[in-house]
């Protein structure tokens, strides 16, 4: 099942193709960082990583990295970001079972995560986020007796340009299992 949701008020797509973007790691200079919290981080040329001990300040409050990372250790689901360049940024996965691929997919491509015949779906999806077409989308899949609803949205700046995108990924076997009750 996918349900798509069309966008409310965007700015323009980007005019570039982020796709084109791709090469190796020097040519996005985009360098590996030691990172005290995980195997890997990745920090674009020009950008200062953020100490575990300083407030990253938000326009509705701030929190420390380590904060902002014990937050993401504790959410219910898992959490990818890539970025406007379909690089991937973070992940929050912490119930995974290969934490090791999923750091070194840190700093390359979505689409070089994904088997050659998914590589197309993945794109027109990054595209409809992209170009507006779609604010959301979401799907339901099944495998083996577990369902796991995705959500892809597109990260969109104060001017409304295309930042990246967040997919949100929760196994709901047991949600589907329950019935209402109140508290």
């Amino acid at each position: 099942m996918v349900v798509q949701r069309p966008p409310e008020q965007h700015g323009a797509a980007p005019a570039h193709d982020p796709r084109s973007a791709r090469g190796t790691d020097d040519e996005r200079k985009e360098s590996r960082i030691d990172c005290p919290h995980r195997k890997a981080c990745v920090a674009s040329e020009g950008e200062k990583p953020v100490s575990n001990g300083e407030r990253i300040e938000f326009y509705q409050g701030a929190l420390t990295a380590a904060e902002l990372e014990a937050i993401f250790r504790t959410l219910p689901f898992n959490v990818y970001f890539s970025n406007a360049e379909d690089i991937n940024r973070i992940f929050s996965e912490p119930d995974a079972k290969d934490d090791k691929q999923l750091v070194q997919a840190l700093g390359n491509t979505v689409q070089s995560c994904h088997s050659e015949k998914s590589v197309p779906a993945v794109n027109k999806l990054l595209d409809d986020l992209r170009s507006g077409r779609n604010d959301v989308i979401e799907t339901l899949k099944e495998k083996d007796g577990r369902f796991t609803h995705n959500r892809y949205f597109a990260v969109r700046d104060k001017d409304g340009n295309f930042a990246g995108c967040l997919e949100v990924t929760q196994d709901v076997t047991e949600i589907r299992k329950m019935e209402p009750k109140g508290y």
